[in-house]
């Protein structure tokens, strides 16, 4: 009667255990962008939460059969459909929020606070301004450490989310 009751308890102590090793191994990465001015990309799978003071956000659902649909606030302009699929939305203190699926959304605004977790890639540029705001990975809030934050690249760059490597920036192809 004991060993199976042992089995049980081992089976028990064993699954959360492999599911955490699993977690490490596919673990998420973490962007969080604070008073961006430009342009912010994210093709991720995961989730997005954002908002911004005056622009526009693109919205492309790369897996629309799934339960997870965009929500948008505040689009005060008529949105666009794209060729592509992407939904365009305009306007001032537009806020945004994308959960589970697949993403690729492109903020092209002022005032981007924006944060994202998933796996995939980003693409940050300023528009060149003297203030272009910052951008920081893995947990690190601009607003609480800015030490740790970056100001927003003027040339158009790639990150990689979700790697867990040190190094996040994706070289330029030839």
């Amino acid at each position: 009667m004991r060993a199976p009751l042992l089995v049980v308890l081992v089976f028990l102590l064993a699954v959360p255990t492999a599911a955490a090793a699993l977690a490490v191994s596919t673990a998420d990465g973490e962007l969080s962008v604070d008073s961006g001015r430009g342009r912010v990309t994210v093709d991720a799978r995961g989730g997005v939460i954002g908002r911004f003071m005056d622009g526009r956000v693109s919205i492309l659902d790369l897996t629309p059969e799934d339960a997870f649909d965009p929500v948008v606030f505040g689009d005060e302009l008529p949105s666009v459909v794209l060729p592509s699929g992407a939904i365009v939305y305009r306007g001032t203190n537009v806020r945004f929020r994308l959960v589970g699926g697949r993403y690729r959304v492109t903020v092209n605004a002022v005032g981007i606070d924006l944060s994202a977790v998933g796996n995939g890639s980003v693409w940050l540029e300023s528009d060149g301004s003297r203030f272009p705001g910052t951008y920081a990975f893995d947990g690190d809030d601009c607003q609480l450490l800015r030490a740790k934050c970056k100001p927003l690249p003027e040339l158009r760059t790639r990150f990689k989310l979700g790697t867990g490597d040190a190094d996040r920036i994706v070289p330029p192809r030839p």
